[in-house]
């Protein structure tokens, strides 16, 4: 079984960069821009003793006046599945910011299967470039 996490506020620094350097494809240049020029909040995942993710977050407002929690990248090493552990706690947290939708992009069809059970409805978004 996996060791309990915590979520907590964290700046861009050299941890972070490692995490997400070349996740989705992008450098960690380009989060660090992102953080600094998008206004993208960064969270630390702590297992006892140490840190073992980083994800970039944002908040969307809708036309219904409502607000989305967009996770933008996360990545690290974390003992048992990270996605499947934090996904609930970054729920929870969205809903303390009076998120009411979360949603994010993925390039990973196990990523979808492993969360799809969390969504009560269900989008795919298929893109290509011209």
């Amino acid at each position: 079984m996996a060791s309990p996490q915590v979520i907590e506020v964290a700046e861009w620094c050299d941890v972070a960069a490692r995490h997400l350097d070349g996740v989705g494809g992008l450098p960690a240049s380009e989060y660090a821009r992102m953080v600094r020029d998008e206004n993208l909040t960064v969270f630390a995942v702590f297992e006892p003793c140490h840190r073992v993710a980083t994800i970039l977050m944002r908040w969307e407002g809708q036309e219904n006046g409502q607000q989305e929690a967009v996770i933008v990248a996360a990545g690290g090493k974390a003992e048992g599945n990270i996605t499947l552990q934090t996904l609930p706690l970054l729920m929870d947290l969205a809903r303390t910011v009076n998120s009411t939708s979360m949603r994010l992009h993925t390039k990973r069809p196990g990523l979808v299967r492993q969360v799809a059970h969390l969504a009560d409805s269900r989008e795919v978004v298929v893109s290509w470039s011209l």
